[in-house]
């Protein structure tokens, strides 16, 4: 008998990963999906651990789970870009459903005519990330035979805690009936049995959202955990807090993105297979300290990347803004080049993981509760906003927004703003002659 299987770490990703017992241990390999494999993608394995020259069992050192995570998820990044693109369904998707959710699913992944492949490429990780989530629960379901208490069940199912004592996943479940309407959905397009009538089932239907945020990150807060990223040797994170606060703008505009170079648009900014897009970058600094962007969420789809005319371009003053410039200053001349935040280990701009954990430590460490997220900064400027006498208008322009009532999820001042509300009403009863 081997021994216990090695289990993966909290917070480690590892998708497509397989044990395979031995004699005298356990070996892990990345696996490709079964569809992938069918259709002849390149890697059917791979071999992750152990190394080559050590010997199996035992477990994986930290460093040894953080290279197969890293490995795991480049070849599942590999793997799902190659489907969007690779062989396409050949003749009628009506001829793939077998009145199964699974092959609703694969049907919606590989139709060359399916918005899947139309999805910016994070976007259509999360996607798949829901997707198999589906497959794994309720992917052998007969369209057929569902109807609305099988909604309510599979709901109920996937807000359950993921272990006792842990909160209900109002906000999975929530994604995952999301998903299920968008499959449903394209269902119908392709006039595919039982689709229309569950997509009207699930239309009148209704599942708990999970509540808005109610976090920000304060002016004080930035300015901690701007000086403890120095005191760490990560000016990096100071300037891209300094710059997600005082221009109200998302991370991903601050540090950009990485992406396979297989995937739309032109990138200065390589490394691997990948490129670095829609960060700040130098060349769009004019001499006089304006910055030229175009907003990275306003980008809808795959082809709006490449496209001059897409998306929302934006213009700031950066010498407005007293945190950006205290930053600035620490940059010498020679250093401004390509993209603006760069990772000290890497020189290159920051992946999304390995900042947030960064960030969280920094933010942690000074104090920041840790419900409050990097990605709260951008309610903290609109909130500051406000609390200055900023009136909805202008908040909205300051944050890129097309609507107001958008704005409004943004702000966190509810509280203030009743307070007010009663302090007019009692003051307005006391005015001479009021009775």
């Amino acid at each position: 008998m081997p021994p216990p299987r090695p289990q993966t770490p909290m917070n480690v990703a590892v998708p497509g990963l397989k044990w395979r017992p031995r004699k005298d241990g356990w070996t892990a390999y990345w696996v490709a999906r079964d569809d992938a494999a069918k259709r002849n993608f390149q890697i059917k394995s791979r071999q992750l651990w152990p190394p080559s020259d050590g010997t199996a069992g035992g477990e994986p050192s930290a460093d040894e789970w953080q290279a197969i995570s890293i490995t795991c998820e480049d070849l599942q990044d590999e793997m799902l870009t190659w489907l969007r693109g690779g062989a396409a369904v050949s003749g009628d998707p009506a001829a793939m459903f077998d009145d199964t959710v699974t092959s609703l699913i694969r049907i919606y992944e590989t139709d060359p005519d399916s918005p899947y492949k139309e999805l910016r490429f994070h976007t259509a990780k999360s996607y798949d990330s829901k997707n198999r989530t589906l497959i794994a629960q309720i992917g052998g379901a007969r369209p057929s035979l569902l109807t609305f208490r099988d909604f309510k069940r599979w709901y109920a199912g996937f807000r359950e805690p993921a272990a006792a004592g842990k909160p209900e996943r109002v906000a999975r479940a929530h994604g995952l009936m999301t998903q299920i309407r968008l499959i449903f959905a394209y269902g119908v397009l392709l006039e595919l049995p039982d689709c229309a009538r569950l997509k009207a089932v699930l239309d009148g239907m209704e599942f708990e959202n999970p509540k808005k945020r109610k976090t920000l990150v304060t002016a004080e807060q930035a300015i901690a955990i701007r000086a403890e990223a120095h005191r760490r040797g990560r000016p990096s994170i100071a300037l891209a807090q300094a710059l997600e606060f005082e221009l109200g703008c998302r991370q991903k505009d601050a540090i950009g993105e990485w992406i396979p170079q297989s995937e739309p648009g032109l990138s200065d900014i390589t490394e691997g297979g990948d490129k670095a897009m829609h960060g700040f970058h130098w060349k769009n600094v004019s001499p006089d300290m304006i910055l030229t962007h175009r907003l990275s969420k306003s980008l809808r789809g795959r082809k709006a990347t490449v496209s001059a005319e897409s998306g929302l371009e934006k213009r700031w003053n950066l010498s407005l803004y007293p945190m950006i410039m205290e930053e600035l200053a620490l940059i010498p001349i020679e250093q401004r080049v390509d993209a603006m935040v760069k990772a000290e280990h890497t020189g290159l701009p920051w992946r999304h993981k390995y900042f947030q954990q960064h960030w969280r430590e920094i933010a942690t460490a000074v104090g920041v509760p840790l419900n409050v997220q990097n990605r709260d900064s951008r309610a903290g400027a609109a909130t500051e906003g406000e609390n200055a006498g900023a009136d909805i208008e202008t908040i909205r322009h300051g944050l890129g927004h097309s609507k107001p009532e958008t704005t409004r999820i943004y702000t966190r001042t509810a509280d203030e703003q009743t307070a007010k509300l009663a302090t007019i009403r009692a003051t307005s009863r006391n005015k001479p002659g009021t009775k």
